[in-house]
């Protein structure tokens, strides 16, 4: 018997489809698109519309305003702060300025100013809120204000931010805007490094933790694409940033290539480094699971690279620190970021260099240790100036006699615009 064997043959092909590739979103920036960037911020205008106090309190014995004003004059975009006097406020001095962001997605609260309290004692303080978010004054008796327009991460949140400090320049007897500086975690690491790089007024930064770069951080378009394939859900928030505001917008054909790279580049500090201010601090813990501690490793060897070192720069790293209060196990950084504000806080008051005293005649005041580099004020209690002198000598006598009876300030300050003296007097009638 002749047996015969079938045998079938089935072909199957397997359909592979084609990986999403981001190539064109996440290639390195070219100067056109930086300077486009740069021109886009140049053209923002962050001028003080509006400003209102809303509320005066107490929070730990210092006075807090709660003010509201419009960003670009425009009455849609009312956005809410605090502003925080510094201890033992007196509207005729000068004080330094620091504008405190905040971390996360859920708003602020007063409670912020727990933070570094006494390092920021002697300074005039702004909480900004973000867009879309809450400012939570529930410990003032205030209840809670909610900032106009959609959350705008890193692009409209600055705009109101700048806003706001021009309004503190503007509206807050004292503050010095020859001496500002900005402080912030996290979200508000990366808000301070945007903010510092568009206003040239900014003397002193210190981010702890912030993201550093959205458009070439090393394997953030591998992640990305694998996320957009629904192999993988690895969103921190610096990719959460990049698929909200570039990559889903623009697979959706909602913005153009151009306009998703602009959306990346305008929040990576990374390439802007020509831009910061005068003095930055950095602070990253190792085992970050947040936001990657390389974010700041590659801007501190961008910057030791461009010749930019202590004490213009300096970057302290936590070997087992992590994110948040966990950041740096040992409370190393709080002496650091102490030390910088104080700096920042610091005026060129020598009392066994200045001198001033009466004439004798009591209306009639000498000072001492004074050069032409000085202009010296006399104000009265409310803070309006009824002359200002200078002096090629080092010696001036200031005669009283023609002013009305009450109290005044004799105020001596530097080219730099820093006090170096006040002296209160009193005219006799």
């Amino acid at each position: 018997m002749n047996r015969v064997f079938l045998i079938s043959l089935f072909i199957v092909t397997i359909s592979v489809t084609a990986q999403t590739d981001l190539s064109d979103v996440f290639a390195t920036p070219t100067q056109a698109e930086i300077d486009a960037v740069k021109a886009d911020w140049a053209s923002r205008d962050v001028g003080s519309y509006n400003w209102t106090v809303i509320n005066t309190g107490l929070f730990n014995g210092m006075t807090v305003d709660v003010i509201s004003h419009d960003t670009y004059g425009d009455a849609d975009f009312t956005h809410y702060g605090l502003v925080r006097y510094p201890k033992d406020y007196n509207p005729i001095l000068s004080y330094p300025v620091i504008m405190l962001n905040h971390g996360g997605q859920n708003g602020v609260g007063v409670e912020i100013l727990f933070q570094m309290n006494d390092c920021f004692e002697g300074f005039i303080v702004g909480v900004p809120s973000f867009r879309g978010e809450e400012l939570r004054t529930n410990s003032l008796g205030f209840g809670n204000f909610t900032s106009e327009a959609e959350n705008s991460e890193f692009d409209g949140d600055i705009d109101d931010a700048l806003a706001m400090l021009n309004g503190i320049l503007d509206n807050v007897s004292g503050a010095d805007e020859n001496r500002i500086s900005i402080f912030g975690g996290s979200r508000g690491g990366a808000v301070t490094y945007l903010t510092s790089i568009r206003e040239p007024r900014v003397k002193r930064a210190v981010v702890y933790f912030g993201a550093t770069d959205h458009i070439t951080h090393p394997g953030y378009q591998e992640i990305i694409e694998d996320v957009v394939d629904g192999n993988s859900n690895s969103l921190n928030p610096p990719r959460s940033t990049i698929m909200n505001y570039a990559v889903t917008p623009y697979l959706n054909n909602e913005i153009t290539l151009a306009q998703a790279r602009h959306n990346l580049l305008m929040r990576s500090v990374y390439y802007f480094t020509d831009l910061l201010p005068p003095f930055l601090q950095v602070h990253h813990g190792a085992l970050d699971f947040v936001v990657e501690v390389e974010h700041s490793q590659r801007l501190a060897t961008k910057m030791a690279n461009e010749g930019v070192v202590t004490p213009n720069f300096e970057y302290y790293e936590y070997s087992d620190g992590n994110h948040g209060a966990n950041i740096d196990p040992n409370n190393l950084k709080r002496d650091y970021l102490c030390e910088i504000l104080t700096l920042t806080a610091t005026v060129e008051l020598d009392p066994n260099c200045i001198n001033i005293y009466h004439n004798p005649d009591p209306n009639v005041f000498t000072i001492t240790g004074i050069d032409s580099s000085y202009t010296i004020q006399i104000l009265d209690a409310n803070g309006s100036v009824f002359q200002t002198l200078t002096t090629t000598d080092t010696e001036l006598a200031i005669d009283i006699t023609s002013l009305p009876a009450g109290m005044y300030f004799i105020s001596i300050v530097n080219q730099n615009n820093s006090l170096l003296s006040v002296e209160k007097i009193l005219k006799g009638s």
